[in-house]
């Protein structure tokens, strides 16, 4: 039996992506698509409070660009006006539709914890660091947050 999905609460819409069809779609052309119309279109929505991309400093990346979506409740993907992106441009070549040119991973993450032990506030975090952990039997998603809480909370802040 699958598990249910919580989508509520304060979240990103995460996407990793890649270019799978390099012989039609250029980084260029790619990256003004997304910047001048993907973007620009899920900011003009009610759901998304503010958007951010990022490029991997690995040229090697297997999935080199990632965007992030801030939203004040994760539940909006599952409405109408966030189905109503369109993923299809006349600016992209061959069919226009993004998901015949590039390969995109979709995550939705509900904020879990804020860590701020110097109590600095909101805007002072200058990194960011993503982890994919998959818990082997028998690990719960409580124990691990809580090995997860205590490990950071050792290694201090920067």
């Amino acid at each position: 039996m699958a598990a249910t999905v919580d989508l509520s609460g304060k979240g990103m819409l995460c996407v990793m992506s890649r270019i799978s069809r390099n012989d039609m779609l250029d980084e260029e052309t790619f990256l003004r698509w997304y910047d001048n119309e993907h973007i620009a279109e899920i900011m003009r929505t009610s759901g998304v409070t503010s958007a951010r991309r990022f490029v991997d400093v690995n040229p090697s990346a297997d999935k080199p660009y990632l965007a992030m979506y801030a939203m004040d409740d994760i539940a909006f993907v599952k409405s109408d006006e966030f189905r109503g992106i369109q993923f299809k441009s006349a600016s992209l070549p061959g069919s226009g539709v993004i998901y015949d040119l590039a390969d995109l991973d979709v995550r939705n993450d509900r904020l879990v914890q804020v860590y701020d032990p110097r109590s600095k506030g909101k805007g002072h975090t200058r990194s960011l660091v993503l982890n994919q952990v998959e818990l082997g039997g028998g690990i719960s998603d409580q124990e691990f947050d809580t090995w997860f809480r205590d490990e950071v909370g050792r290694c201090g802040s920067v």
